[in-house]
């Protein structure tokens, strides 16, 4: 498809738009995790929307939404992980893995404290340094997969900044 567009009355741009559908393993497994956050965010919302027409947030309802959120969350993180888990150096495989590993533990740690009644502080230090630990891989996980030959001068110093975010995140709370 060729738009042009006339900005003012001197300068013609023209552009290309295409769109290509992943194909493949990738493609279905991207699909999944796209329903399966459309998913979530549709139970969370319909269970607010639920408990606002009965009048009523009881501990079921706050549970259900915040672990549909929590789903949400750590799928689309999880999905970041798999865009990398798929290439062919190794390096970007093991820290797509590990965001997808760290992802799915992350929700399994927030759906226990979710559900069961125990407020220990261990629990929820650990909930919130898995948390960090998730939303670190995941950036650097769509920083790296997203670079391409041109943008090697300008991304390098945000991966190594967030893979350096990382290291001192593990170094504080492995103590």
């Amino acid at each position: 498809m060729l738009a042009r567009w006339r900005i003012g009355r001197r300068l013609p741009i023209r552009f290309t738009v295409s769109v290509q559908a992943p194909t493949g393993a990738r493609g279905e497994i991207r699909r999944y995790l796209g329903w399966a956050l459309v998913g979530a965010l549709t139970v969370a919302a319909l269970t607010g929307c639920a408990a606002l027409l009965s009048g009523s947030f009881d501990d079921t309802d706050w549970r259900m939404i915040a672990t549909s959120l929590g789903f949400a969350l750590c799928s689309s993180a999880a999905a970041s992980g798999e865009l990398l888990r798929k290439r062919s150096e190794p390096g970007k495989q093991l820290l797509g893995g590990a965001t997808v590993v760290s992802a799915v533990a992350t929700f399994l740690l927030l759906t226990g404290l979710v559900w069961i009644d125990d407020d220990s502080e261990g629990l929820v230090r650990a909930l919130g340094v898995l948390a960090l630990t998730t939303l670190c891989a995941s950036h650097a996980s769509l920083m790296i997969a997203g670079r391409r030959p041109g943008d090697s001068a300008r991304r390098s110093p945000e991966i190594r900044a967030e893979c350096r975010r990382l290291r001192d995140l593990a170094r504080t709370h492995s103590r």
